[in-house]
C-alpha cells in the first residue's frame, strides 16, 4: 500500500475538518438567521405574540451551562417571564415583601403572593451599598395556592429580594 505524503494528508485533514465545521455551523446559522425571523413573521401574520426569551435572558450565560439549555435559575426566570405574558401583567415596580417563617425542621421558609409570580427570588451573602452580588435562588418555589414558597438552606447568612426579569 502506497503512503500519502504528509503535506497531502495535512491538506486533506484540514479540508475535511473545515467541511465538518461548516456542517455543524450550518444548522446553528439557520436557527439564528432563518428560524427566528420565520417564527416572528408567522406570529405577526397570525396576530399572536411570541415570548421573546432571548432578549430578556441575554447577558446571563450562567443560566445556560451548555449555552442552550437553562439550569434551575434560568428556568425560574423563564417561568416568571411566561407567567407575566400569559397573565398579561403590566411591568410595574410595586414593592413586594418576602415573608419569612420557620418550617417544622427549623429551616427558613420564604413566601410571596402567587399573583406576583412574575418576580424571581434573588439572594446575596452580603449587601454593601450598590456592591451586592445578587443571584437568582437555585431552587424552584412550590405553591400552596395563595403563596409561592421556597425553603432555604441555613448554611450561610443570606439576604433576599424579589426581582422582575
Amino acid at each position: 500500500m502506497k503512503r500519502i505524503p504528509t503535506a497531502v494528508r495535512l491538506s486533506l485533514g484540514v479540508s475535511l475538518l473545515s467541511q465538518v465545521v461548516s456542517l455543524i455551523a450550518a444548522p446553528l446559522k439557520v436557527a439564528c438567521i432563518g428560524i427566528a425571523p420565520a417564527v416572528r413573521d408567522l406570529a405577526a401574520r397570525l396576530g399572536i405574540e411570541v415570548m421573546d426569551y432571548h432578549t430578556r435572558l441575554a447577558g446571563h450565560p450562567e443560566w445556560f451551562p451548555d449555552t442552550v439549555h437553562p439550569n434551575t435559575r434560568g428556568m425560574a426566570v423563564m417561568a416568571a417571564i411566561a407567567f407575566g405574558i400569559l397573565q398579561n401583567l403590566p411591568a410595574d415596580d410595586t414593592e413586594i415583601r418576602v415573608g419569612a417563617s420557620l418550617s417544622a425542621t427549623k429551616r427558613p421558609v420564604l413566601a410571596w403572593p402567587t399573583e406576583r409570580a412574575v418576580f424571581v427570588l434573588q439572594t446575596a451573602t452580603r449587601v454593601d451599598g450598590t456592591n451586592a452580588l445578587w443571584t437568582v435562588a437555585d431552587a424552584i418555589p412550590a405553591t400552596d395556592g395563595s403563596r409561592l414558597l421556597l425553603t432555604n438552606s441555613t448554611a450561610s447568612p443570606r439576604f433576599f429580594r424579589l426581582w422582575r426579569p
